[in-house]
């Protein structure tokens, strides 16, 4: 019994410390459990912290481009309150860098991204987020559409022998081998017509008349046997968007800014360049031939030939081409009246006017094909007064997604060595005809240099003598500057011509980065190829300019450049068919991941 008890008690008392043991593996276990399900919260939090930092550079680069479809600034989040030490979010447009970039393909010139190749009008966005040593990435892809609108009108509309469409590019609309403009069948896209008219005769058509996409109306729509491939929304209750514009805003006369040549006198026909004013009504018995020409006339302008070329025509009457306006596909034309336009073609196949046609009273096409779009703005008439009516007799109207929207900007050139300093400095430093600051070098102008076409071409070969172009224009008041020159790759055989600029993307905003980055790349500091390459092409090879000497040279250049009489403004016209939409159609996300 002794033993046997004693026995039983060593079970006993083995059991109980067997016990014990398993509870205290289990409080252990239950604390290590504890303590990593602690470290994986916080790893959680730490993610999903990481990834809303990452969207938020995101969206703030989204907030951005509703406002300038241009922008590709850096974006830094960091020093946030209430986060973990450390946490950030960042997005680039910095190709240089060494990590994820962004990429902003609107203008279609950008198409390989990061790790994607892009269509154009479309947006790379690659936000990056850190918190408690996780980083996390968010990449979109959006898409800026096309605005397929072909007419708007806040007035009635009547359509006769018309088509109204769109095509994905200007270059869709040829020039046939019978002598007519034409696009194939498969080309034209739906293009919309719209009016804010709320009559019984709100939009009347014909039977010969097709409209590739929707007719949309507050009133009612009459199509009378004519083909409508889209919906008919009538009566509409929205109120379409109309763009408004103060064509008095744009008077050169009230800017002080702005330099701007005063005609007076009478014309049979104008060759016009830079901004040209013109007193009362101006009538032409000839062509109106606009070189990147801004032409305000404070009256009526009636021309009887041809209107061709590039620029914009403002006019605080009405507007009326009578002759052939016969452009090539290539050439853009804003016209923007306050009472009316009238044009007249000499058939749909033969006259075309490529561009914008916006006025605040009456229009009136015929005979013509109009690629771009035009709109009638009723918003300012007084009370009472009938709406602005639009008709179209015989045309084609196209719209092709391209943007024409007002907005000045000057720029000047000049031309500069590569690899040398020259000496005394302002030798290059020059004024032109017009008064702007300028720069050559012997021989090198700015065409000789850039142009591929101009017969004295002469592209860079790694020798002393190598030019390059620096350019500074202003955006809104605002300088940006370009380096730029034609070069060669070494690498193939023979060396394939190679165009080269600085910075890799758009223009430069920061001057003394922008100089910091060009020096480094042209001087015997920071680019050993520049010193390998032009002692092989150079008898008596000479170092290239030390980095801080060539970046005061550049300074130099650049302070001639940018002290331009203020008087003096080069006018470009756009407008922007998006500010039609509605702010949620502006972007649209195609593709949206976290990683």
């Amino acid at each position: 019994m002794f033993g046997l008890f004693h026995r039983e008690r060593g079970q006993a008392l083995g059991l109980v410390l067997a016990v014990a043991a398993l509870g205290l593996l289990a409080a252990f276990t239950a604390a290590g459990v504890a303590t990593a399900n602690l470290r994986i919260a916080s790893k959680i939090s730490n993610v999903a912290i990481a990834e809303a930092l990452a969207e938020s550079v995101v969206q703030e680069a989204l907030a951005h481009l509703q406002e300038d479809i241009a922008f590709q600034s850096d974006i830094v989040l960091d020093d946030i309150p209430g986060l973990p030490e450390g946490s950030r979010a960042t997005l680039t447009f910095d190709r240089s860098l060494s990590g994820l970039y962004s990429t902003n393909n609107y203008t279609g010139d950008q198409g390989q991204g990061w790790g994607r190749e892009l269509p154009a009008q479309s947006i790379h966005l690659v936000g990056a987020g850190e918190a408690g040593g996780v980083t996390r990435h968010v990449e979109v892809v959006a898409h800026l559409p096309a605005f397929p609108v072909a007419l708007a009108c806040d007035g009635p509309v009547t359509v006769s022998n018309s088509t109204i469409g769109s095509v994905d590019s200007p270059e869709d609309l040829r020039y046939g081998s019978d002598g007519r403009w034409e696009v194939e069948e498969d080309d034209l896209k739906p293009g919309h017509l719209i009016t804010n008219s709320q009559s019984a005769n709100a939009c009347v058509l014909d039977r010969v008349t097709l409209v590739k996409g929707d007719v949309q109306a507050r009133g009612t729509v009459k199509p009378n046997g004519a083909i409508i491939e889209g919906e008919v929304r009538s009566p509409y209750s929205g109120l379409a968007p109309i763009p408004k514009f103060n064509l008095r805003d744009y008077d050169p006369k009230t800017n002080d800014n702005t330099h701007y040549e005063a005609l007076t006198g009478t014309f049979g026909s104008l060759d016009l360049v830079g901004n040209v004013r013109y007193q009362g009504n101006l009538l032409l018995s000839g062509d109106l031939n606009l070189d990147n020409a801004y032409l305000f006339v404070d009256g009526d302008i009636n021309v009887r030939g041809a209107v061709q070329g590039v620029g914009a025509v403002i006019s605080t009457g009405k507007a009326t081409f009578e002759g052939a306006v016969a452009l090539s596909s290539s050439k853009q034309i804003a016209v923007l009246t306050s009472n009316g336009i009238k044009l007249t073609g000499s058939g749909s196949g033969q006259s075309i006017f490529h561009g914008l046609l916006y006025t605040k009273g009456d229009f009136e096409a015929r005979s013509i094909t109009i690629l771009g779009g035009f709109i009638t703005d009723g918003a300012d008439r007084a009370p009472g007064a009938p709406e602005p009516t639009a008709t179209l007799v015989d045309c084609n109207v196209v719209n092709s997604s391209v943007s024409i929207t007002p907005g000045m900007h000057r720029e000047v050139f000049a031309v500069v060595r590569r690899f040398q300093i020259p000496s005394p400095l302002n030798v290059d430093l020059l004024q032109d005809p017009t008064g702007f600051p300028t720069g050559r070098w012997q021989t090198r102008d700015v065409a000789n240099v850039i142009d591929r076409g101009d017969p004295d071409f002469d592209q860079s070969h790694w020798s002393l003598n190598d030019p390059a172009v620096l350019r500074v224009r202003w955006v809104n008041n605002e300088p940006q500057y370009r380096y730029e020159w034609w070069g060669e790759d070494s690498g193939t055989s023979p060396p394939t011509p190679v165009f080269a600029y600085i910075p890799g993307s758009g223009w430069a905003n920061d001057k003394e980065a922008f100089i910091d980055s060009v020096a480094d790349m042209q001087s015997s500091n920071s680019h050993e190829d520049v010193r390998r390459h032009l002692a092989s092409n150079n008898p008596e090879p000479n170092d290239p300019p030390a980095r801080q000497a060539y970046a005061d040279y550049l300074r130099a250049v650049l302070e001639h450049l940018t002290t331009a009489p203020p008087d003096r403004v080069q006018v470009n016209f756009v407008i922007d068919p998006r500010l039609f939409l509605n702010l949620g159609d502006k972007i649209r996300i195609q593709l949206h991941r976290t990683f």
